[in-house]
């Protein structure tokens, strides 16, 4: 039977990392990868038409990766029915030939059941693996990589991980944690074996070693570290998942706190998109009142050109009544002579 390993988890959480060393262990990515950038060296471990759709449907939903709402649920039946079958069509064409795949990208914590859809539907079997890093460490990184507020960045984290541990937990109760599990390479890619039913051999232990930087990493940070700044249900939720004590009831509590917290950051996000919308608002009637100026400014040029039309036709009916006139005069003369 096919074999399918979704990686969840959060951006900047090593997922790539995670997908590079499953894909030592035998899994194929495809050959359509995102190129490696500044970012990540080593390689997103990617597929160019899994990213896309991903970003089309986010798109088409009027959302992006980083919005802290959105849900699969969001997604009406009709337009959920249409993006299961594009899923089908890039796992078929793309990844058909394999019994052993990868589907990574970090906006699969949000849009999960449209993959898992394709692939139950596909007659795929799906296995997931759900790597977790501090929160802290995403939200500076997030920070260094896009200006990201570290508010904006401890929430995002938040939404992306109650969603991927919920996905997770159907498949896995496993949390690769990017801290401490890397620590070890060997210890960790023999641990991965287990989980996926691989026999490691020496060969992938040191394709392994070659392939994972430590260095990489340049945020290092644990529960332990972070402040009472930080929202408590997140510190207790760090703290719990480093110390191996995280539960389904203690996860469903510290959900509906999050709830609780996320409404004073969309307060200071509402405020900051009021900020954003009152100067969208002055510079459209800046733009409006430019636009009536030069619209003023067109029609007084017409209406003077007019006016220049009109001193020139006087014009020259003044020249020819002042020829008519001389012509005149002239006869005038020439018959008083006479």
């Amino acid at each position: 039977m096919k074999e399918c390993i979704i990686i969840l988890g959060m951006h900047r959480s090593g997922t790539s990392v995670l997908a590079g060393l499953v894909s030592i262990l035998g899994y194929y990515t495809g050959c359509d990868l995102m190129k490696p950038t500044q970012d990540n060296p080593k390689g997103y471990y990617e597929h160019q038409q899994i990213f896309l759709l991903n970003e089309t449907i986010l798109r088409e939903q009027k959302t992006r990766w980083d919005d802290d709402n959105f849900m699969a649920t969001d997604i009406s039946q009709t337009d959920y029915q249409r993006y299961v079958l594009a899923a089908k069509t890039v796992i078929e064409s793309e990844l058909k030939y394999v019994n052993k795949i990868i589907i990574k990208d970090p906006r699969i914590s949000l849009l999960f059941p449209i993959w898992e859809q394709a692939l139950i539907e596909l007659g795929i079997q799906i296995k997931t693996l759900f790597i977790y890093r501090n929160p802290l460490e995403v939200a500076y990184s997030l920070k260094q990589r896009d200006g990201m507020p570290l508010e904006k960045g401890l929430m995002l984290w938040s939404h992306y991980f109650f969603q991927a541990e919920c996905y997770n937990r159907k498949y896995s109760s496993a949390i690769i944690k990017y801290h401490d599990d890397f620590t070890s390479i060997r210890h960790f890619i023999n641990k991965l074996g287990a989980l996926l039913n691989v026999n490691v051999t020496d060969t992938q232990i040191n394709a392994a070693k070659e392939f994972y930087s430590p260095s990489l990493k340049h945020h290092h940070l644990g529960a332990s570290n972070m402040s009472n700044d930080v929202p408590d249900y997140l510190r207790t939720l760090a703290k719990h998942i480093e110390t191996k004590k995280l539960n389904k009831t203690l996860i469903y509590q510290l959900k509906t706190r999050f709830k609780h917290d996320k409404s004073y950051y969309l307060h200071n996000e509402k405020k900051l998109h009021d900020i954003i919308t009152e100067y969208k608002q002055s510079t459209t009637e800046l733009n409006q009142a430019l636009a009536a100026s030069k619209n003023k400014l067109t029609t007084t040029k017409e209406q003077l050109n007019h006016t220049e039309q009109e001193l020139s036709h006087t014009k020259q009916k003044l020249s020819d009544t002042k020829r008519q006139l001389g012509d005149t005069e002239k006869k005038n003369k020439k018959d008083t002579q006479q």
